[in-house]
């Protein structure tokens, strides 16, 4: 499209931030907010890999941005287990909540002979 002269160097510069400062981090939450719960200890991993790709597209040096990347996963690994914790909590007492209105409403129901 450059070649026809489409885009220009501006619009590539402007199109480059926007897919990763704005639309890559989009997906990642939302590829971790439709996450399994089993694979939710996998936010260490992701912390990690998000902080580690953010260091190399802006050209940072490794040796900075390994302890960044290893900070950022070791403060969301325990994050990750609360959030699994929290949501198995919470799925357990919806079913258990639903349990109890279908017993209750079976029990007011009438019996068909």
């Amino acid at each position: 499209l450059r070649r026809v002269g489409m885009i220009n160097e501006a619009f590539i510069e402007v199109g480059s931030r926007l897919v990763f400062n704005v639309t890559l981090p989009a997906l990642l939450f939302i590829s971790v907010a439709k996450t399994r719960l089993d694979t939710s200890a996998n936010l260490a991993l992701i912390g990690f890999a998000t902080v580690c790709l953010l260091g190399l597209l802006s050209n940072s040096r490794f040796d900075e941005t390994i302890p960044t990347a290893l900070m950022v996963a070791l403060l969301f690994a325990p994050l990750g287990w609360i959030l699994g914790e929290l949501a198995r909590w919470l799925v357990e007492d919806q079913v258990r909540h639903e349990r109890t209105q279908l017993q209750l409403n079976a029990s007011h129901s009438p019996r068909q002979s």
